[in-house]
């Protein structure tokens, strides 16, 4: 490689980092403008790294700097998000022998108005979101928030260090099995630069703390294991997912295919009614209070979503009040009958590869087309699926979708839905010119299976 081009190179990774690290420290969700101004730094040099793998094979020190700016970002706060408030808050009541399923923060304070313990939660009471709700984060996850508080205490940078930490390492370990699929797919290794440095997923995950990160450890593991045909270490891994995010339910039946053998059925499914019963046991006396946490998803929150937008309008506008109220729940029967589907097609379908990553990933992808509220890290596990299918265009939306954040600027909310919608229009004009063969990473190979 010429000297110059070199140089071209080595100067976009060092801006690639800086921007990164500038945004984990300054982003500001309510300050729009130059935050998706600093955003898109990121990603025009993500894009020609990426562009670079075409020419040259990267070393160790393509890994290298993606490791440290996850190393750096321990130390930071997360500003874009502050969910990981409510993770202390679940931790800190279970580190006082406290139910978190059993309270929401509101019931907690009116409940234990003078329990020696309550002061840090009165301190941080006002930084919570959904302070009416009760929590909806699992067991595996609830029990890295009491690890996490045993460490920290009443300690908010302590806890976020503590976790950023545990996210690190289940980064790591991640990474080592996605190196360990694309070998076994005979696939360039660092076709993982597309999960391991998508500023997405630094941001999101590493730098704001979001609870995908465990899902995508044991999804990975899972997914390895599936390729082995080793069916109860797919099990466990595929449970241990579920119980980090329940959203892993909807890839479960993808793990078994007409030419299964049925210890394979049983495992795998066996794994998935194991995981939720461990999900039900911490919520069993507060079981209402939980799924109403949950039915919020399909009835009251709404957030950069696609099809709920326009059937709401389109509702609102033929004052159909009482239909509007259950839009939620019909768009998920909706995204029921479709992945159903896909489900059949993968099932029986006749070459069988070592997973159906191309029907994993049109399921995650109506999922989200179909719901009401779509968080720029819900499609993180896109982004796992996406180094095997459609590489180009998931990751043009794992930039595009940045563009929700202008809901929390007042000068640009006005815009949000045109913004938002601007990022479905370009993901899914890149959809359509991948599959016609016009774009594409060179060292990337479909795997269409």
């Amino acid at each position: 490689m010429p000297t110059n081009q070199k140089a071209w190179y080595s100067l976009s990774y060092l801006a690639y980092a800086i921007s990164i690290v500038f945004l984990a420290i300054n982003g500001r969700p309510d300050n729009f403008a130059p935050l998706i101004f600093i955003w898109s730094i990121c990603f025009i040099c993500f894009f020609i790294l990426l562009r670079s793998f075409d020419f040259i094979n990267p070393g160790f020190i393509w890994w290298l700097v993606p490791l440290i700016i996850k190393l750096v970002l321990i130390f930071i706060s997360p500003q874009l998000s502050n969910d990981f408030i409510r993770f202390w808050w679940d931790g800190y009541l279970s580190c006082h022998g406290i139910n978190p399923y059993l309270w929401s923060p509101h019931e907690t304070l009116q409940y234990f108005p003078n329990a020696d313990f309550i002061g840090p939660l009165q301190k941080n009471y006002g930084s919570l979101n959904s302070q009416e709700y009760h929590t909806v984060y699992p067991p595996l996850s609830q029990l890295l928030y009491y690890l996490n508080t045993i460490i920290a205490g009443e300690k908010l940078l302590l806890f976020s260090i503590g976790m950023k930490f545990f996210y690190l390492m289940a980064d790591i370990v991640t990474l080592f099995y996605l190196l360990k699929i694309l070998k076994q797919l005979n696939l360039p290794l660092y076709g993982a630069f597309l999960y391991f440095g998508n500023p997405l997923c630094l941001i999101e995950l590493q730098g704001n703390l979001h609870t995908e990160q465990f899902m995508l450890l044991f999804l990975v593991m899972a997914l390895y294991y599936s390729m082995r045909s080793s069916d109860i270490n797919t099990a466990w891994t595929l449970a241990g997912s579920v119980l980090s995010k329940m959203n892993s339910l909807l890839l479960t039946p993808l793990f078994v295919n007409k030419n299964s053998g049925l210890l394979t059925y049983l495992t795998i499914f066996s794994s998935a009614f194991f995981a939720l019963f461990i999900l039900y046991l911490p919520t069993a006396n507060s079981a209402g209070g939980f799924a109403n946490s949950i039915g919020l998803y399909f009835q009251k929150f709404e957030f950069n979503s696609l099809f709920y937008y326009i059937m709401r309008d389109l509702l609102f506008e033929h004052k159909y009040y009482i239909s509007k109220i259950n839009l939620g729940w019909i768009l998920l029967a909706c995204f029921g009958l479709c992945a159903s589907m896909i489900y059949l097609i993968s099932f029986f379908r006749k070459n069988q590869g070592p997973f159906p990553f191309s029907a994993a990933w049109w399921i995650l992808v109506i999922f989200y087309c179909l719901s009401t509220t779509v968080h720029p890290w819900y499609i993180c596990p896109l982004i796992i699926m996406g180094i095997f299918y459609l590489p180009v265009s998931t990751t043009i939306w794992s930039f595009f979708i940045f563009l929700s954040y202008s809901h929390y600027d007042p000068e640009f909310e006005s815009y949000y839905r045109i913004l938002s919608g601007s990022g479905y229009l370009s993901f899914f004009v890149a959809i359509y010119l991948e599959q016609k063969g016009k774009i594409g990473f060179g060292f990337c190979k479909r795997v269409i299976v």
